[in-house]
């Protein structure tokens, strides 16, 4: 068997045999990567100040016990003398390591690693940019080959690309000793990480690393979605703790988001993406035909229970503070807001209404926030609606004491009508088949209308 397949310095000091260990150091490949990591290990974990400080602090943890301990088949004076012995021991060791001709073997210089965008480094990236990743590598027997190995995600498998210093892609000046690498594209939310191989034009081919820790440390950036200039649509309220206010239709307190249409033109929010995640910016995608209509306003449930309709979204509020963002179909942040820690059952609002900053107080859940919140109590204004489901002609008994606005929305959140009602008068009204939430002051209840 040739000599290199059975020489390892941390594994084979005692002349043990290691089969698939040997067998990658027969790779010339695998062995100068595993050299590589090697002087990593020594220059960063196997060093006096290090060990030393880490058995310190073990010793510090069973000191005691071990003193206490009345069977032991030590004696304390022989334990603390192991403490200098081994820390001698792995002083030793490191420099026998070092004293290895191929651990100590010249290898390439890689500095001033950076990635450019536009001209920038360390610029923030969108799915629109093409990042340069640049490094200057020193070397005396010069370069044979420079790689940069990258992956979208934490657990991806990486892939390969080789870097020039050929003044092309990216690259300032041919021959330079900076090598550069342009990478793709990426998509909104992808979080991208790499490293860089540099291959010395040695006989052995050696190697050098960056981050030195690679594949365990490494550069990342993640890529911003664009952000629209024009606010078409707006996050214009959320509640992110609702115990007792407004009731799904289902009668249930959740959180919720409204979404507010400042324009003059209806707004088709089909297939557009709102989440709380900025590393998961399509968690929930609205359904097909989900309209806004202008200067109108939809609710959309963050509860987690999407069986109980197009517009209750697979994740919740948190009300110690979070992100909400919604998208467009190109993953394109329409409007996005961060937020702190949020008062139970009170909302946080626009002020002014649509454009302004957010304010926590009472909710004007479906209104324009700058109105005067309703002063009633919950509970207190109250309506019945019969027949229920209807077929056709719904009758309303209003038992308030002051005139209201009766709001009708559709099942995605949108305004279908407004009439008024007055205390104690039956109002009938006719609606065409379908499911509708009824709104009288803070009080909402759900209506099935049936075809005929």
């Amino acid at each position: 068997m040739p000599a290199h397949i059975t020489w390892s310095p941390f594994y084979n000091a005692n002349k043990i045999n290691y089969p698939l260990l040997n067998k990658l150091l027969s790779v010339p490949a695998f062995k100068q990567r595993y050299l590589a990591h090697i002087r990593t290990i020594l220059s960063d974990l196997l060093n006096d100040d290090t060990v030393n400080k880490l058995i310190t602090e073990y010793d510090d943890l069973i000191r005691a016990s071990v003193f206490e301990d009345p069977k032991k088949l030590t004696t304390n004076t022989a334990y603390t003398n192991e403490i200098n012995v081994l820390k001698n021991f792995v002083k030793n060791r490191r420099v026998n390591l070092l004293a290895n001709i191929e651990v100590k073997a010249a290898s390439p210089q890689i500095e001033n690693v950076n990635y450019i965008v536009n001209g920038q480094a360390y610029a923030s990236v969108t799915s629109k940019d093409q990042v340069v990743v640049q490094t200057a590598i020193n070397y005396e027997p010069g370069i044979h080959q420079v790689w940069l190995h990258y992956g979208i995600g934490i657990n991806s498998i990486f892939q390969k690309i080789e870097m020039h210093d050929d003044g092309k892609e990216g690259d300032i000046a041919a021959g330079d000793q900076t090598w550069s690498v342009r990478l793709p594209s990426f998509l909104p939310g992808t979080l991208v990480k790499f490293y860089i191989e540099a291959i010395g034009n040695d006989p052995v081919k050696s190697r050098r690393y960056y981050p030195a820790g690679a594949e365990h440390h490494l550069m990342i950036f993640s890529v911003e979605p664009e952000v629209l200039l024009e606010k078409k649509v707006v996050i214009n309220e959320f509640m992110a703790s609702n115990s007792a206010t407004v009731k799904d239709e289902a009668g249930e307190y959740e959180d919720w988001i409204e979404l507010f249409n400042p324009t003059t033109e209806d707004a088709d929010l089909s297939g557009y993406f709102i989440t709380d995640n900025p590393a998961n910016l399509t968690k929930f995608k609205l359904p097909i035909g989900t309209i806004l209509k202008s200067g109108e306003y939809m609710i959309i449930w963050a509860d987690e229970d999407q069986e109980q309709g197009p517009l209750h979204v697979n994740f919740k509020l948190a009300a110690g503070g979070e992100t909400i963002l919604l998208l467009n179909t190109q993953q394109v942040i329409v409007d996005h807001v961060v937020f702190g820690q949020q008062t139970e059952n009170k909302s946080s609002a626009r002020k002014p209404n649509g454009t302004g900053d957010f304010t926590i107080g009472n909710h004007t859940f479906g209104y324009n926030n700058d109105t005067t919140s309703d002063t009633e109590e919950w509970g207190l204004t109250t309506f019945n609606v019969y027949p229920n489901p209807a077929v056709d002609r719904i009758t309303l008994i209003y038992e308030g004491k002051t005139d209201k606005k009766l709001v009708i929305f559709g099942l995605y959140g949108n305004q279908i009508q407004e009439m008024d009602v007055h205390p104690g008068q039956i109002h009938s009204f006719e609606l065409s088949p379908g499911v509708y939430l009824l709104q009288l002051g803070r009080v909402r209840k759900k209506l099935i209308v049936l075809p005929q």
